[in-house]
């Protein structure tokens, strides 16, 4: 764990000293969620969808830098207000009716490929402030979990404007902490879940 921070601040040590292009930017994302072993794990066995809004300081040189940003990201159950494909349950179970709202920080980092790729990876970490109609059986004793770590992996494509630079993305986002904690059966054996998601992003940034 200490060799991984040393790592960071060194990265973020030589990005700033050699910095060339940096910002402030607004991202506009969707998340789509799925659980990892889910029939296993009590988790809903659909896809389902969160909106999200993020701002980011952005921090790159010729060879490759760093981002750090917060974001906030909803879903509402049926009923409440949502937006088509990107916040919705994206399953053929019409009873599946999910809602989550989260709010984290997360930091990316990697090369510079060209003039417009960005390969990142990097961890984030949030809060679920609400998490509905996640779990399948609800008889069987189970614990959701409101903190969580994911790690992003993907790519970035900025594209040169006159203020700064707009782009999208893609990453797939690993859950690394536990989403629910079960008791399945007889013998309590401990169950854990992870969601994972697919994100794509568009961003815009204000800078050099």
């Amino acid at each position: 764990m200490f060799l991984l921070k040393l790592i960071l601040f060194c990265f973020f040590v030589f990005s700033f000293a050699f910095s060339q292009n940096l910002g402030i930017g607004i991202r506009f994302f969707s998340d789509f969620h799925f659980a990892y072993r889910a029939k296993e794990n009590l988790l809903v066995n659909g896809v389902f969808s969160t909106g999200a809004l993020g701002i980011y300081f952005f921090n790159y040189n010729d060879f490759g830098g760093i981002e750090i940003g917060g974001n906030f990201g909803y879903k509402g159950t049926k009923g409440n207000f949502s937006m088509p494909l990107i916040m919705k349950d994206l399953t053929k179970d019409e009873n599946q009716n999910t809602a989550l709202t989260f709010a984290e920080m997360d930091i990316r980092m990697g090369p510079k490929l060209g003039r417009v790729f960005y390969p990142q990876f990097g961890y984030s970490a949030g809060y679920r402030f609400k998490m509905e109609n996640l779990i399948e059986d609800t008889k069987i004793p189970h614990q959701l979990k409101a903190f969580y770590m994911n790690l992003p992996v993907g790519m970035s494509i900025y594209l040169p404007t006159q203020f700064g630079n707009t782009g999208f993305g893609f990453f797939y986002v690993i859950g690394l902490s536990n989403t629910v904690i079960s008791e399945k059966n007889f013998n309590y054996k401990k169950e854990t879940g992870r969601l994972h998601s697919l994100r794509f992003q568009i961003t815009v940034l204000f800078g050099e």
